[in-house]
């Protein structure tokens, strides 16, 4: 009897300690005229989103500061047709009847949106006031989005002959290709987004033709941080065999694996790949990846990469004028050398391929915070040939000493760790070039004679 009394008394306390969790109707509190909730911010915000394409999920925190309970009979969106989603303490709003906070406690919302297309080239807003009753005080939210509609493409072959306008973004939702002898135009101000994993593939030609006022942008797909300064977001631009008279003028190219990759080896030594007045930051592999290939780089800013930002292999003709190649690592664990100069490569197979390399560098900055900034590999019996020309070079070895290049002498660049790649005043980089024609820099301002080194003509402020 005793045994059965004392397993009662038990299973009466455990029930009565479930009870007891329940707040009493009586020790509720009502708010009154000017008090209420305390919201973490009194607007939950999305950056322009691609109409059809799902947000990222935003929080808001919901505080009650007063000792007692309190009541919120009903939250609900004011509009009956809207693109937002919403879940309170990881229920859907829709099933959501009260909610009780108790004093000093919090509860959590979570937002999420879709937005319809608009048949509009410019973004468009879309907002939506979420509503919190309690008692007589009602208190809003509001929820705002930017939307943009997009021409999304993926996983196909463009038409021969296709252009790619400024009128609204284009959306790479997985890989698209460039086919033999077509060719892919692109006005500037166009900007393409892409999501992981997502290439541009160009066995024809591309041509991308920016200004200095409208440049061109290649872009992941996600711009809030820290994906605006995350590497190998998305794949790159690949020129594969075949590929021909490709130009790229005013592009920037961001947060991918690579900024270019070409492999496009044949019997002549026409340019397939010309690169000008265009920055490419933050990848993961390499910023321009070369294997037996012919390319021409003039006023070209890379920055900021896990790989070599110039990485050349297997031989091939390269022309490098008025370029910086600057790497700090910032964000990143550097593995490669700024600069890679080889006439072979180890192919996957463990295969030896070999070519004849021939490069020159002209009024170009070599820098980083490596002791050793340039690697060269060279195989015997193979040609290997290279222009080193007035230069700022960071690197220990002795082929370099003596002359004409300026070596480890820092460049003094405006601000590094902003991304800020300019010249100072006072840097070793001025009037230490030579003529070589190219009367402009990477912004369109007008070059000193003798010229500065580097993409960047020093101005002024």
């Amino acid at each position: 009897m005793g045994r059965i009394f004392a397993v009662f008394i038990i299973i009466f306390s455990i029930a009565s300690g479930f009870w007891s969790c329940e707040v009493p109707e009586e020790r509720f509190m009502t708010f009154s005229e000017g008090e209420g909730l305390r919201f973490s911010s009194d607007s939950v915000v999305f950056d322009t989103l691609f109409t059809t394409l799902g947000s990222v999920t935003r929080r808001l925190k919901v505080f009650n500061d007063r000792p007692n309970a309190i009541k919120i009979e009903h939250i609900h969106l004011a509009g009956t047709e809207t693109p937002f989603r919403v879940w309170v303490n990881g229920q859907p709003l829709e099933m959501i009847q009260e909610q009780v906070i108790i004093g000093g406690d919090s509860m959590l919302v979570l937002v999420e949106v879709t937005i319809d297309p608009m048949d509009e080239n410019l973004p468009f807003l879309v907002t939506e006031d979420l509503i919190f009753i309690s008692g007589p005080v009602t208190q809003s939210v509001k929820l705002v989005a930017w939307g943009q509609d997009a021409v999304f493409l993926g996983n196909q072959s463009l038409e021969c002959g296709s252009r790619w306008t400024n009128d609204r973004p284009y959306v790479l939702t997985g890989s698209v290709l460039v086919d033999s002898l077509c060719v892919l135009e692109i006005d500037a101000g166009a900007r393409i987004f892409a999501v992981p994993g997502a290439y541009l593939f160009v066995r024809g030609s591309m041509q991308a033709e920016g200004t200095a006022a409208d440049q061109i942008s290649f872009l992941n797909i996600r711009q809030d941080p820290p994906f605006n300064q995350g590497p190998g977001q998305w794949g790159g631009l690949i020129f594969l065999e075949g590929t021909f008279e490709n130009i790229i003028n005013h592009v920037v190219i961001r947060n991918s694996e690579y900024g270019f990759r070409i492999g496009a080896p044949d019997e002549d030594e026409e340019t397939d790949l010309k690169i000008s007045n265009t920055i490419i930051e933050n990848t993961s592999i390499g910023g321009v990846v070369s294997f037996t290939s012919d390319i021409h780089l003039t006023n070209v800013l890379i920055k900021n990469s896990i790989g070599p930002l110039l990485g050349v292999f297997a031989g091939g003709n390269v022309i490098v004028e008025h370029c910086t190649f600057a790497n700090f690592g910032f964000g990143i664990s550097r593995e490669e050398p700024v600069l890679v100069l080889s006439n072979n490569i180890i192919l996957s197979n463990g295969e030896l391929l070999t070519a004849p390399l021939n490069a020159s560098l002209l009024n170009t900055i070599i820098w980083g915070d490596g002791q050793e900034e340039i690697a060269l590999g060279q195989s015997e019996g193979v040609g290997f040939s290279v222009e080193w020309g007035t230069n700022l070079l960071k690197t220990q070895q002795e082929i370099f000493q003596g002359g004409p290049s300026l070596i480890n002498q820092n460049p003094l660049f405006v601000n590094p760790s902003e991304y800020d790649y300019r010249i100072q005043s006072e840097s070793p980089a001025r009037g230490a070039g030579v003529d070589i024609g190219i009367e402009t820099d990477i912004l369109g301002q007008t070059r000193s004679n003798p010229p500065d080194l580097g993409a960047y003509s020093y101005q002024p402020e």
